[in-house]
């Protein structure tokens, strides 16, 4: 199991040239961080049903809430896992 503070250590990355979005590292936007900071407190492993009602219930806004809907719908043994698919995401 990881905890919420695993997570945030997690930053990810992103390959454009293979499919990857480059993640913006700023305060705007939906980056890693911004993302991360609504998955607190989720338990691992976990799917994205529970990635999604968790990010609900920490108040996400629909900007990061949509991300995590785009994640890829399996399940994930830890942050880095999530923030793997948060860089596949077109």
């Amino acid at each position: 199991m990881y905890s919420a503070a695993a997570l945030r250590k997690s930053p990810g990355t992103a390959n454009p040239s293979r499919g990857g979005r480059n993640m913006t590292r700023g305060l705007g936007g939906s980056s890693p961080a911004n993302v991360q900071k609504y998955l607190h407190d989720v338990s691992y492993p976990t799917d994205k049903q529970t990635l999604i009602k968790q990010a609900e219930r920490n108040g996400a806004p629909k900007e990061e809430l949509d991300v995590v809907k785009q994640l890829k719908d399996e399940h994930y043994g830890g942050p880095q896992d999530v923030m793997k698919n948060y860089g596949e995401i077109e």
